[in-house]
């Protein structure tokens, strides 16, 4: 989440109850989680997100074992669950290089925290 450091003040959570109790204690204008959160437990983020009407993006940043077609189709169905915005960082590396990805990245994350915004 480095690559975020500089478009956004984070902070970061390693636990879906450390997460929980800040979103109950203070207003974001947006949750970017990775699939690999809390041992793959973002999407028990969803229902207090949209509780507390703050946007939510899911991210794939690393290399992982599981299938391509598995990663895109968990990312698909996190948007069709109710998520905001998602980004494969991974696999539009291997497409159009590291900058141009984290830079997609970036410009996805102040559209979706904007969206919050308005």
């Amino acid at each position: 989440m480095e690559a975020l450091s500089d478009t956004l003040d984070l902070i970061p959570t390693h636990s879906v109850a450390h997460a929980g109790r800040l979103l109950q204690s203070s207003r974001f204008r947006l949750i970017v989680g990775t699939l690999q959160f809390d041992e793959s437990r973002l999407f028990d983020l969803l229902p207090l997100a949209k509780r507390t009407g703050t946007p939510i993006m899911a991210v794939k940043l690393h290399f992982s074992i599981l299938p391509e077609d598995y990663i895109a189709r968990t990312l698909k169905s996190a948007t069709y669950m109710g998520f905001d915005a998602s980004v494969d960082v991974q696999t539009l590396q291997s497409l159009i290089g590291r900058e141009a990805a984290f830079q997609k990245l970036r410009e996805t994350v102040l559209a979706t925290a904007k969206n919050a915004d308005s």
